[in-house]
């Protein structure tokens, strides 16, 4: 299976208004569907979301308003887990959600389950992601809300040095929400 080279969309086709209302997440979502591919020819199909945007369209102190930007996040990952399409393989919705520099937040179709597998062991491009404890949950610990059959899993985002040293720091967190 061929994989897709996965450049990020533009942000502008979203609609206006409240980033957060149903109806709006729902438009966008159905916006999404019809780019979506089948499945047959890609490993996988990405989506940026329009996190900054979001930030600023919604007020408040910060802390909520990232709250609400990752509440936003998990329901248009749900919305395309329903609106997914089935070619007779396994396919999965996901939020990769990193934390805590949002602006790089993705939804994710992974059609290919070797690719899901590399994606939670990433050791690409000088990135190290280590699971973190089991006990840890940013849905608890954000009090967001879990769609039925969405799950998390988090890893340590770490970068490693270019020296002979493999020197490892750690930059954050990654978040995977959805069909994990």
């Amino acid at each position: 299976m061929e994989s897709h080279s996965g450049a990020t969309e533009g942000c502008g086709q979203r609609p206006s208004g409240d980033p957060g209302g149903p109806r709006t997440v729902d438009r966008w979502v159905c916006e999404l569907r019809d780019r979506i591919p089948d499945g047959r020819e890609c490993s996988y199909w990405q989506h940026e979301l329009p996190i900054e945007d979001w930030l600023n369209a919604i007020g408040g102190p910060v802390s909520g308003r990232l709250r609400r930007c990752a509440q936003i996040a998990v329901e248009a990952a749900h919305g395309l887990a329903q609106a997914k399409p089935s070619f007779g393989g396994a396919a999965r919705a996901l939020l990769i959600l990193p934390i805590p520099h949002m602006a790089g937040a993705q939804i994710s179709i992974i059609f290919d389950e070797q690719h899901y597998r590399c994606l939670t062991s990433q050791h690409l491009h000088r990135r190290l992601w280590s699971p973190l404890p089991p006990a840890r949950s940013l849905c608890r610990e954000w009090a967001l809300s879990l769609p039925c059959g969405f799950a998390e899993r988090g890893f340590a985002d770490q970068a490693r040095s270019h020296g002979d040293d493999g020197a490892v720091g750690c930059d954050g967190e990654v978040w995977l929400i959805g069909e994990v």
